[in-house]
């Protein structure tokens, strides 16, 4: 497979396309105006302590005060204290706690990491942006709304298999394992039940101070009036590593399957982290058979950077901006680039600079898949890009045999349904043209999913196939190419009334969503109210104004040209019957202005 990255670039938006053998299979956009703060890390200042809620409001510079749990604060004067889970009601987040030396995978079919019993872990250690293995997360867990990574919400599901080695890839919860963090976990339960509130061992008075400056990163983006979420324990990713500085994991992706090398990552890791600062580290996906100098490499870059920031932090005068997050084109050429990339084309000559300065950092053997688009062409037009865009914004997507497929995104569900269309089959069997449709479906509708960022559950309606070995091939075929998407998905068989639903795993929001906004005329439902019902309604209108003023001589109706068109064709009997009941001159008067369903009646 043939893939490429084309980003195309201007002063108010970047869009990024991932291309697989030619084909738009994903989209990424971020709008200047609109650009999130998510994983900036900010030097700012105790406003108010809170005693009450055990958390504490902060002045990072953005006109809202941040929120900061005590949870989230563990400043280096204090490497021995515990602090135990938070609230979930409170918090919306919980901590992990356990000693020990194994790193055992996570549950929920978390692809992106798998931690060690070292220490403690937070659920904002790993800010949104911070895109692990990007799309890669709990696959039993629907995510939204965020632009995107993955949101702390999510963790009590995150690390519920925390030292559970026979918990399966789907995450089935019948481990009784006896690690801390399960135990944990069920101590907190049985807090809460016995009316105890959080479990937090240390009090906020103790650590935090109004007017103290300190070093935190956001972990949540401010959303409505409220201010955004910040942690003092930061994580930096690099191409094949995840820097936590205040913790001292050490973990490897679980989508890394062979228990060889995991375990050669896992000793690398661990050798190579007595050369460097503390801290924790987490092994990405694309770590796989990388050589020790490479990973070396990346973990001296990261260490680095934390030192820098340090020192930055340092000097700066409390509220102030000490890193930012790297750019769009920065982030996706880190987190996708790999060996089997033909090139990437970026179209503006300072983000080719950095994207390049970035890969010869990180990983030099591919500088040369790097190069500036320099034609005179649009790169989105040249490539098709925008063209794909548009068409995955509409409903119906038709297929090369002439059958097509229907995408309905609701608030609740997405529902596919798939036709035949024009198709009529090579062959006399219409099990077979049937079958032969939904197996091309299967290709189109999993790129369509990646392309429009479909999330949540996803329900399939194939047209109906009597012959079960028939439809163990559409799910074999729908199961393969949905294994190409980074996001993971579960996908479930036939049910009694032909149907098939999947989840997948949203890390950022729909491109409908991202692109589109509520119809003004038919308030999102799609549908308006058809031209008779509007004249009907007109006629009821005239009724409830009955009996007329006497001084009333005629009675002008303003509507929308398609109502006044019918009105004196197809619908003139309404009008009739208007002039009938009012005994006077009626007067149509066509609006443009006007939405098809509004109309306004005048008596003169």
């Amino acid at each position: 497979m043939i893939k490429e990255l084309i980003i195309g670039s201007t002063p108010l938006e970047m869009t990024i396309a991932l291309l697989e053998d030619g084909e738009v299979v994903e989209v990424f956009i971020e709008r200047e105006k609109t650009r999130g703060i998510l994983g900036n890390i900010y030097k700012g200042r105790v406003t108010k302590v809170v005693p009450g809620m055990q958390a504490a409001f902060v002045d990072i510079g953005l006109g809202r005060s941040a929120f900061l749990f005590v949870s989230d604060f563990l400043e280096e004067q204090f490497p021995d204290v515990e602090v135990g889970l938070e609230s979930q009601a409170d918090a919306g987040r919980v901590a992990a706690e356990g000693r020990g030396t194994t790193s055992e995978p996570l549950a929920a079919g978390d692809g992106r990491n798998e931690v060690s019993r070292e220490g403690t872990i937070r659920a904002s250690i790993l800010p949104g942006r911070i895109s692990l293995d990007p799309g890669i997360g709990p696959d039993s867990v629907a995510m939204g709304g965020g632009a995107t990574g993955w949101s702390p919400a999510i963790l009590p599901e995150w690390l519920s298999g925390f030292d559970s080695p026979a918990r399966g890839a789907a995450g089935s919860s019948g481990d009784k394992s006896n690690g801390s963090a399960g135990n944990s976990s069920r101590r907190h339960r049985n807090r809460k039940r016995r009316g105890g509130g959080t479990a937090t061992h240390l009090s906020i008075g103790r650590v935090l101070q109004e007017n103290q400056e300190i070093l935190v990163q956001v972990a949540k983006e401010p959303i409505g009036r409220k201010g955004s979420r910040i942690t003092s324990h930061v994580a930096f990713p690099g191409r094949y590593l995840v820097y936590m500085p205040t913790v001292s994991h050490v973990g490897v992706s679980r989508r890394i399957v062979s228990e060889e090398e995991r375990r050669r990552l896992r000793r690398l890791i661990r050798e190579l982290r007595r050369d460097f600062s503390k801290g924790g580290f987490i092994v990405r996906t694309v770590a796989e058979n990388r050589s020790e100098e490479e990973l070396r490499r990346d973990m001296e870059y990261l260490t680095r950077l934390w030192d820098r920031i340090k020192r930055k932090g340092r000097r700066m005068a409390a509220p102030a901006l000490v890193y930012a997050e790297p750019s769009l084109s920065e982030r996706v050429v880190r987190d996708y680039l790999s060996a089997d990339f033909r090139h990437v084309y970026i179209d503006d000559e300072e983000e080719y600079e950095k994207t390049l300065e970035m890969v010869r950092r990180l990983s030099p053997e591919l500088v040369s898949r790097i190069k500036l688009y320099s034609k005179d062409a649009d790169i989105l037009q040249a490539y098709g890009i925008d063209v794909e865009i548009k068409k995955a914004l509409r409903p119906k997507v038709w297929l090369k045999s002439g059958g097509h497929i229907v995408i309905n995104q609701t608030e609740a569900l997405v529902a596919i349904d798939v036709n035949t269309g024009r198709y009529v089959g090579k062959t006399d069997s219409l099990e077979d043209t049937i079958t032969r449709t939904n197996l091309e479906v299967v290709k189109e509708l999993a790129r369509q999913i990646r392309l429009r960022n479909i999330g949540g559950i996803i329900i399939i309606d194939f047209i109906d196939m009597s012959d079960s070995s028939n439809q163990r091939q559409v799910l074999d075929a729908l199961r393969r190419e949905l294994s190409k998407d980074k996001a993971p998905f579960k996908v479930l068989d036939f049910n009694e009334f032909g149907l098939v639903a999947l989840t997948r795993k949203r890390d950022k929001q729909s491109l409908e969503r991202t692109l589109s906004q509520k119809c003004t005329v038919c308030e999102g439902t799609g549908l308006t109210r058809s031209v008779r019902t509007v004249c009907y309604s007109v006629h009821h209108q005239v009724q409830s104004m009955l009996p007329l003023s006497p001084d009333a001589r005629s009675m002008t109706i303003r509507c929308h040209p398609e109502i006044g068109k019918a009105l004196r064709g197809g619908e003139n009997l309404v009008l009739k019957e208007i002039k009938k009941l009012t005994g006077q001159k009626v007067r149509v008067k066509p609006d443009p202005l006007l939405k098809i369903e509004q109309f306004e009646v005048i008596g003169k």
